[in-house]
Parts: structure tokens; sequence; C-alpha cells
């Protein structure tokens, strides 16, 4: 049977066809070196995982595998230990420095997160509290908001479950009194309005006005 002739048109599609072919042949093959390497790569990365982990201590090793976990299920999204605990997935080497570091900042954002439940809880806007045992943190002057160049000082204070306390106040008695309880190392008893707290913050803003102080003995 005669052999039919090929249009020019057809030769062109035939032959950017097994062009195509022969590119897809190459990606290919480009693909399953790469996949190759990068099991290679893989394999030495989590021998390197293993070999780290197996130096730590245990209490230590379950803290930051839980960061790992916290990570890899995206059930926190602080990007300095995404980046660091990506470190880790793709290359298997952190110093313990860094383990400590992404220990300490996860541990805080969830130590935050408990903390601002407890405020929203616990804590009303225009609502006269008193706070029994807090301990004074600092005391220091600080530009007025607003950008005008005044200045006043803030007091910042924090009690045993972890909830920070802000008070703004120019008053002399007050800041002097916070001054000498801070020195001496001595607790106080704050009786204030809640003036605000914002929304996953474990600080807990309160007013000047009105304020009422006792310091421990």
């Amino acid at each position: 049977m005669a052999r039919i002739k090929m249009t020019e048109e057809q030769k062109k599609e035939r032959d950017a066809q097994r062009k195509l072919e022969r590119r897809a042949a190459k990606e290919a093959e480009r693909q399953a070196k790469w996949d190759a390497q990068r099991a290679i790569w893989d394999a030495q990365a989590q021998e390197s995982r293993d070999r780290i982990l197996a130096t730590l201590p245990e209490e230590f090793k379950a803290r930051f595998l839980k960061v790992v976990e916290a990570v890899n299920t995206k059930a926190t999204t602080n990007s300095f230990i995404v980046d660091v605990v990506a470190k880790w997935n793709r290359f298997g080497n952190l110093s313990e420095k860094q383990m400590n570091m992404i220990i300490t900042s996860y541990e805080r954002d969830h130590q935050r997160v408990a903390v601002a439940e407890t405020i929203e809880e616990f804590f009303t806007v225009g609502e006269k509290t008193l706070m029994k045992n807090l301990e004074i943190i600092s005391v220091r002057a600080v530009e007025v908001d607003g950008g005008y160049g005044g200045w006043t000082t803030r007091i910042q204070l924090k009690n045993r479950s972890g909830i920070f306390f802000s008070i703004k106040t120019n008053a002399e008695k007050f800041i002097n009194l916070f001054k000498d309880a801070m020195e001496a190392h001595r607790k106080v008893n704050v009786n204030a309005t809640v003036k605000w707290h914002f929304p996953d913050s474990d600080t807990v803003i309160l007013s000047a006005r009105g304020l009422k102080v006792e310091v421990n003995v």
C-alpha cells in the first residue's frame, strides 16, 4: 500500500510534536535527577535531625517538637518561628540557642493568648477593680500620646497570672510612691478603673483618675 505523502503543514505539526516530546523527556530526566538529589538531601537532613534530637534533654526536646508540630500543622503564624522551623525541616540543623529562642517565643505567644482570654473574662472597661500583690515592672517617662511634645510617666505592673497593667500619670505622689516601692522590692495593691484592654493583648490599661494604691509591707 502506497505511503500517503504528508503535506508541509502536517510535517510542521509532526516536527513540533516531536520537539515537544523531546523537551518533555528532557524535563522528566531533569526532574528525576532533582528528585533523586532531593531525596539524598532529605535523608541527610533527617539524619542530622535524629542526631541532634538524641543529644537533647527529654523535656527540652518535647517543648521543641511541640513548636515544630505547631508550625507544620499551621497552628502558629508567628513569622519568626515559621522561618526558623522551615530551616530545621529543610536542613535539619539548628543550635540549642536557636531552638530555645523559638520555644520561648512560642510559649510567650501561648501565654499571651491565655492571658488575653482571662482579661476578656474578668476585666470590664469602666469598672473599678481591686488588684492585689502587683509587682512593679517599671516607672518611666514617656511622650504623651499624639506627639505634641509633652511627657507623662507610665507605671507598668504585673500580677502572678502574667497580666500586665499600665497606668499613666503626672501625679508626683503616685510616681514617687511607685518608685519607692519598686526600689524597696515591695508589691502593691491597686484599686483603679479599667480604662481599656486591647483584643489579644496581655495588658490592661488603668485610669489614674480615682486611683488608690497601698504598698505591701
